[in-house]
């Protein structure tokens, strides 16, 4: 009588089992949304003597487990003695990073960001934008502090 009460409870313990929760049929979690998605933009002016230097960028960006995609929008015009030389370009953003709060694009072979998320104000990034225009006789390069703003 005992052994088959084991039984019994042996039996009713695997039913149990066999109908418990199954995870596959609970609805999906939500994926969270990065940080870094969105339209990032900013513009700087710098003068230099009789020379003004302005660079405008603007990031169209999502973020996936750390690798960065989008788009760019820059503008970079150097103004000397009423005379005007501008370059722009848009297009897909060639490779970029994001490690923590650390985000690392290169949107073209002439622009380059590095910078790092606010921890305080996930709307911002301060970053470093090297510019290099490329001339026939010379290579130029361009160093503007930016202040990235999510849109």
């Amino acid at each position: 009588m005992i052994k088959l009460r084991i039984v019994f409870i042996t039996l009713l313990l695997i039913a149990f089992t066999a109908c418990s929760d199954d995870s596959s049929n609970t609805p999906n979690e939500p994926v969270p949304v990065s940080v870094l998605k969105g339209v990032w933009s900013d513009s700087t002016s710098v003068q230099d003597g009789s020379i003004t230097r302005s660079f405008s960028l603007s990031l169209n960006i999502d973020e996936t487990n750390g690798n960065v995609t989008g788009s760019y929008t820059a503008n970079h015009k150097i103004t000397q003695s009423g005379t005007t030389r501008n370059d722009s370009g848009n297009g897909t953003i060639q490779s970029g990073t994001l490690t923590g709060y650390v985000v690392n694009i290169k949107a073209t072979s002439w622009i380059n960001i590095a910078g790092e998320i606010d921890d305080s104000n996930k709307n911002e990034i301060d970053a470093i934008a090297t510019v290099n225009i490329v001339r026939p006789d010379t290579t130029m390069t361009y160093i503007y502090d930016l202040k990235l703003e999510k849109r």
